[in-house]
C-alpha cells in the first residue's frame, strides 16, 4: 500500500513538472529542462513528441482563424503565435494543483508585443504582464488536452488597444 501511494505521488510530481516545463521552459523559450531536449538547448531541438500526446487537443480561447491544430502541430502553432508576437515572452508558474489526471496552473505572462501581430492586432511595442490559468489533462505521461484563459482585457489595455474611457465622478 505504501509503495502504491508513493508511486502515485511520484507520477503527480512528474505531471506537474511536465506542465511547468511546457510553460516556463519551452513556451517561454528558455528550454532549461534537458528531459525534453534532443541534443542542444536550441528551441528547434525540443522534442515535443515527448511532451504532447499524438492526439493532443487545445481548447484554449482565443484561437487562431480556423482553430487550433491537433497533436504536436498544435504545440508548434502555440509556440509560433505567442513567441513570434513577443520574442521576450516569459511565463512564471505561481502555483499548481493536481486532481487525478488534471493539472491546474496559475501563471503570469510578461512580454513586449514587438514582432508579428497577435490574433490580428499589429505589433504595438508595448510591454505587458497578465495573469492566466491553465488546465491540462495528462495521459500516459504526456499532455493530452489543454484549456485555459488569461486576462485578455488587461492585455489589450496594456497594449494600448482599448479605447480610453472617462471615469464618472
Amino acid at each position: 500500500m505504501e509503495y502504491a501511494v508513493s508511486m502515485v505521488i511520484m507520477v503527480l510530481r512528474q505531471n506537474k513538472e511536465l506542465v511547468r516545463c511546457w510553460y516556463e521552459d519551452v513556451l517561454s523559450g528558455s528550454t532549461k529542462s534537458r528531459q525534453y531536449l534532443r541534443t542542444s538547448q536550441d528551441m528547434a531541438d525540443v522534442d515535443l513528441n515527448q511532451m504532447f500526446a499524438r492526439d493532443y487537443v487545445n481548447h484554449v480561447s482565443p484561437a487562431p482563424p480556423g482553430g487550433w491544430k491537433n497533436g504536436v502541430d498544435a504545440a508548434k502553432q502555440i509556440i509560433m503565435i505567442y513567441r513570434l508576437s513577443a520574442p521576450d515572452l516569459s511565463i512564471s508558474v505561481l502555483s499548481q494543483v493536481e486532481e487525478r489526471d488534471l493539472i491546474a496552473t496559475h501563471y503570469t505572462v510578461t512580454g513586449t508585443h514587438t514582432a508579428k501581430s497577435f490574433f490580428g492586432v499589429p505589433a504595438t511595442g508595448m510591454k505587458y504582464k497578465v495573469a492566466g490559468f491553465g488546465l491540462d489533462r495528462i495521459a500516459d505521461g504526456k499532455i493530452a488536452e489543454s484549456w485555459g484563459m488569461w486576462d485578455t482585457h488587461a492585455l489589450m489595455d496594456q497594449m494600448g488597444i482599448l479605447p480610453k474611457t472617462t471615469h464618472l465622478g
